[in-house]
């Protein structure tokens, strides 16, 4: 509810990339060489991220508003300002009653199915990756402290790709694209493991491994995704700090996610030790299906997109509106807690009529945002409104 459409992606990727993973090598280098007999160093490891965990989370809960109508930080005409930013998004406002024609919606959509098997195909490989790529490393020749080193350059290229997806995203207005451009390379990595497994080139293996943590890049793009593409509260988005707000879309997410990274941590048995093939493998399936489950979304939004904009044209022509009167009622139905296929239909209702229907209005904003001092403050307008 703070960043507009084409800023959502880079500032996501900038706190979800994998710099935890060059850290934490580097810390895991260092405690390993302690000799003392009071804690075991993976001890020392927990407590370290732990105790950093409890200090993020308190500054969180003091610092961060869940909305910026309770941003303490901000003025009165600041919060407006922050919220006319992202009028244009259409994403609604926060709502704090279950909708269940929003839920039925959601449930309903081809598109919610295939997110989550999107995020279940993701989270296995990195379920699987992430808690034993140490282990790969090691099974390549390496002693186990050259293993803790040899991790963090994976952490670098995961980062790197990370931000680099996020500005993509963001200045193309796309978040399935950069999917499907990282999970060409993860591919190619996956390939790589296999194929050379016994050929004893440790660099080249090396390489394969630092390829694949490029997918880490897709959870954070599938989050984008989320947030961009899906309006209405009950149907996206949810913030459990001091209201149970209910969500569809995001809680299938959320549970999809700890699912795939259950399951892939059962893919490596120890039996398949120290080449690990049919977990490898079954991680390059799924990577190569979740490919073409991706290339579909991308197909549905298009044709969806294509809908859209000849529904608006047919709008146009019924009511005689220009650009100018369009981009009126988007901003007269901005703040209404609309799902995106709901912003669609509503084209030609008046506010009136969507009052009626039981749909909340954030009234007091609209009239207070009209105050010319706020004009310079807020975004250029767009009359279009797409999937991406």
């Amino acid at each position: 509810m703070f960043y507009k459409k084409d800023e959502q992606n880079g500032n996501r990727d900038l706190v979800q990339s994998s710099l935890s993973q060059i850290f934490g090598g580097f810390v895991a280098y260092g405690i390993s060489f302690y000799e003392g007999h009071v804690l075991l160093p993976y001890q020392i490891i927990f407590l370290l991220l732990g105790v950093l965990a409890i200090l993020v989370g308190v500054c969180v809960i003091i610092w961060l508003p869940d909305s910026p109508v309770n941003a303490r930080m901000l003025t009165t005409e600041e919060r407006i300002a922050a919220l006319e930013r992202v009028r244009d998004g259409q994403a609604g406002t926060e709502n704090r009653h279950l909708k269940k024609d929003q839920v039925i919606e959601a449930l309903a959509d081809l598109r919610t199915w295939l997110i989550a098997l999107t995020v279940i195909m993701s989270s296995i490989p990195n379920g699987a990756f992430s808690n034993f790529s140490n282990i790969i490393i090691k099974g390549f020749g390496y002693t186990s402290r050259q293993t803790l080193i040899l991790s963090t350059p994976g952490g670098a290229v995961a980062s790197i790709a990370t931000l680099l997806c996020g500005w993509y995203s963001d200045k193309k207005n796309e978040r399935i694209m950069p999917i499907i451009i990282c999970l060409v390379p993860t591919m190619v990595g996956s390939a790589m493991l296999i194929g050379l497994n016994d050929s004893g080139h440790k660099g080249a293996l090396l390489v394969a491994i630092y390829l694949v943590n490029i997918f880490n890049t897709v959870l954070p793009t599938v989050y984008a995704y989320n947030a961009s593409n899906i309006s209405g509260n009950t149907k996206k988005a949810s913030n459990a700090l001091k209201h149970d707000y209910h969500n569809t879309v995001n809680a299938l997410t959320l549970t999809f996610f700890g699912a795939g990274n259950m399951i892939g941590a059962e893919i490596f048995q120890p039996k398949d030790a120290p080449a690990y093939i049919p977990a490898k493998t079954a991680n390059m399936i799924l990577i190569t299906f979740q490919l073409f489950i991706t290339l579909w979304v991308r197909w549905i939004n298009l044709r969806l997109n294509s809908q859209k904009r000849a529904t608006l044209e047919e709008e146009k022509v019924i009511h005689g509106w220009t650009d100018a009167d369009v981009q009126r009622e988007r901003e007269r139905h901005a703040f209404m807690d609309l799902t995106d296929k709901q912003h669609l239909r509503t084209a030609g209702k008046s506010s009136e009529r969507l009052l009626r229907l039981g749909v909340i209005a954030a009234v007091e904003i609209n009239s207070l945002s009209a105050s010319g001092t706020l004009k310079a403050l807020l975004p250029v307008p767009r009359c279009g409104e797409i999937y991406n």
